[in-house]
C-alpha cells in the first residue's frame, strides 16, 4: 500500500464522519481513515475490479484476464495456476504491489478460515482494531505494511500420481457402468431419461484404490447395511444417476486442498484495449494479438 495523504483529493472524495464515527474518505470500495488505516469493503463487481494507482493496489478476481501470475512462496518460484483457485467459485483478491502480496477478499459464500484454524479470519481482526473497522474484506493497519486478510483462500491442486495410477481402472469402470446402464434402462423406468441431465463427472474415491472393478460396482449399486429407511431410499435414488455420470461423463479425481491467507506476485499484468487490438504488457515484454 502506497503512502497517501489523507487530505489529498478533490470534492468527490470529501472527508466524512457519519458512518464510522471516525474521519474517513471513500474511494470506490476503499475506505481510508484519518488514523492511517485502510480497508476494502464489500465485493467489487467488474467495474471496480481494476488497478488503483493512488494505493498501488489492484482489486481483481481469479477469472479476470488481468489477474497476474501468483505464487505460493515469497521468492515466486512455486506458481499457483488460476484453475487451482476456482474449484469453489472465483476468488477475489486485493493485490498490494508495494508488498508483493495477493490476499483474498472476505467472501461469505466461501470458507473464510481453514479447517485447522491456522489462517486468520474477520473475527481475529476485531481483537486489535477499533469499532470503526466494520466488516472489512481486507485491512491495512497503515500504508507501507502488508495487508491482513479477513479470510483464507483455498488452493486446490490435482493429485496427478493417484490419477495416473487409477487411469486404467477408471477406464474399465466406465465401460462396466455403460454396460450396466444399458441393461437396466430396458426394464426399469427409473433408469430412463437421464441423458438430458447436466451432470458432472463422478469423483473416483480414494477408498477404491485397492478394489477391483466388480467390487466398485457393488459399492455403487448395492445398498449398504445399517442405513435408515430414509438413507436407503436416498441411496437407491442416486444409483441410476451415479452410474450414468460415470458412463457418460467419466470420472474426476479428488484434489488436495491447502488453505492460505496470502499468495505472492512479482509484477502487474496490464491490459489495454484499443482499435480491436489487445496489447498485454508484462514487465518489459510486449505481445500483440490480432
Amino acid at each position: 500500500m502506497k503512502q497517501i495523504d489523507f487530505y489529498a483529493g478533490n470534492h468527490q472524495e470529501k472527508i466524512k464522519f457519519d458512518h464510522y464515527k471516525v474521519h474517513y474518505r471513500t474511494y470506490g470500495h476503499f475506505v481510508q481513515f484519518i488514523t492511517g488505516e485502510i480497508m476494502v469493503i464489500g465485493h467489487p463487481d467488474p467495474d471496480y475490479r481494476k488497478y488503483y494507482e493512488q494505493f498501488g493496489v489492484q482489486l481483481v478476481a481469479s477469472i479476470d484476464k488481468d489477474m497476474p501470475t501468483v505464487y505460493e512462496d515469497a521468492e515466486c518460484t512455486q506458481e499457483v495456476k488460476k484453475t487451482w483457485l476456482n474449484e469453489s467459485g472465483m476468488t477475489m483478491f486485493a493485490i498490494d504491489y508495494e508488498q508483493g502480496i495477493a490476499a483474498p477478499l472476505y467472501q461469505q459464500s466461501k470458507d473464510t478460515r481453514s479447517p485447522d484454524k491456522t489462517t486468520t479470519s474477520r473475527e481475529d481482526i476485531k481483537n486489535f482494531t477499533g469499532d470503526h473497522i466494520r466488516y472489512p474484506s481486507m485491512y491495512w493497519a497503515r500504508p507501507k505494511v502488508p495487508p491482513i486478510a479477513t479470510g483464507s483462500l483455498q488452493v486446490s491442486t490435482p493429485d496427478r500420481k493417484f490419477a495416473s495410477e487409477m487411469a486404467e481402472k477408471a477406464t474399465e469402470l466406465r465401460a462396466a457402468c455403460a454396460a450396466y446402464y444399458k441393461i437396466q434402462r430396458v426394464s426399469d423406468e427409473n433408469w430412463k431419461g437421464l441423458s438430458g441431465l447436466g451432470l458432472k463427472k463422478f469423483e473416483f474415491k480414494q477408498e477404491w484404490r485397492d478394489l477391483d472393478v466388480s467390487e466398485i460396482m457393488t459399492a455403487l449399486t448395492e445398498t449398504p447395511d445399517g442405513l435408515s429407511d430414509w438413507d436407503k431410499r436416498k441411496f437407491e435414488r442416486r444409483v441410476p444417476e451415479n452410474i450414468w455420470r460415470i458412463a457418460e461423463r467419466g470420472v474426476t479425481y479428488q484434489r488436495s486442498h491447502k488453505y492460505l491467507n496470502q499468495l505472492f506476485v512479482k509484477e502487474r499484468l496490464e491490459t489495454i484495449n484499443f482499435s480491436g487490438e489487445q496489447v498485454i504488457k508484462n514487465a518489459e515484454t510486449y505481445y500483440n494479438y490480432y
